[in-house]
């Protein structure tokens, strides 16, 4: 199938959504890379456009023609121009511009919840959402400080999990529990913590706080805990990366 060519103008347009000024003015994002794509298409949310390089590999192909049935504008662009719109160093064959997802926290927080206070590195950020979403952690909550739910990165890093989960991007977490979270056991992890992960298996709805990796959980968060916690270690490292952190404290409730 032969698809359309973009113009100068879609180009810069497509690539301005690597940062967050142009994403949130615009209301979309980018989604790069076959399995994103593929969670992207049997997810609720909507591709605005599909962007195929030239000479793509099948599987590609193939998906972006899924897309194109769908009514989804379908486009094909020379590898220079195709590596400008991603952000990837090594982009794969397929880039997707996506509408944000407008979601009700009324409505949609799961029993069990994911908080995060100024994780700052994207990495961490999609990865600590990927694994959420392999325990059963429907909802994440990140806070200010926290790298952007819709940061080429962070989708890259979650494999296409974010189509998966509710992810709240909220400026005050202590408000926003205070509204929403007001029945839920809010464990914080944290070196000082007074017990250890065994205690999230306690509790049928759970929202578990990590903090920032140097600082820890902010002091305007600390006070809305209603338990803290430590995982127990033997070596010299002074501690532990937070997305591991978040891993060892999800299976630990689940388990």
């Amino acid at each position: 199938m032969l698809f359309s060519q973009l113009t100068a103008q879609q180009r810069k347009d497509i690539k301005a959504l690597q940062r967050k000024q142009a994403r949130d003015e615009n209301g979309e994002f980018l989604a790069e890379g076959v399995k994103v794509c593929t969670e992207l298409f049997d997810s609720p949310y909507r591709a605005d456009c599909v962007i195929v390089r030239h000479n793509a590999a099948e599987h590609a192909l193939t998906l972006a023609e899924k897309f194109h049935e769908r009514g989804v504008a379908v486009f094909s662009a020379p590898h220079e121009h195709f590596n400008a719109m991603c952000d990837a160093q090594t982009p794969q064959d397929i880039l997707a511009v996506v509408r944000y997802m407008p979601y009700s926290p009324t409505s949609i927080i799961s029993d069990k919840a994911i908080i995060l206070d100024s994780v700052a590195d994207p990495g961490n950020v999609g990865t600590i959402i990927r694994t959420a979403d392999w325990f059963g952690f429907q909802t994440i909550i990140l806070g200010s400080g926290c790298a952007d739910r819709y940061n080429p990165k962070v989708i890259r890093s979650t494999m296409g999990s974010l189509f998966h989960c509710n992810v709240f991007q909220v400026n005050d977490i202590v408000e926003f529990a205070k509204l929403h979270l007001r029945d839920y056991a809010l464990c914080g992890a944290m070196l000082s913590g007074t017990d250890t992960p065994s205690i999230l298996k306690n509790y049928a709805r759970i929202a578990i706080v990590l903090g920032n990796e140097s600082a820890g959980i902010s002091s305007s968060v600390k006070p809305i805990l209603t338990h803290s916690y430590h995982i127990p270690g033997e070596g010299k490292a002074e501690s532990l990366n937070v997305a591991i952190a978040a891993a060892i404290s999800m299976y630990s409730c689940v388990s």
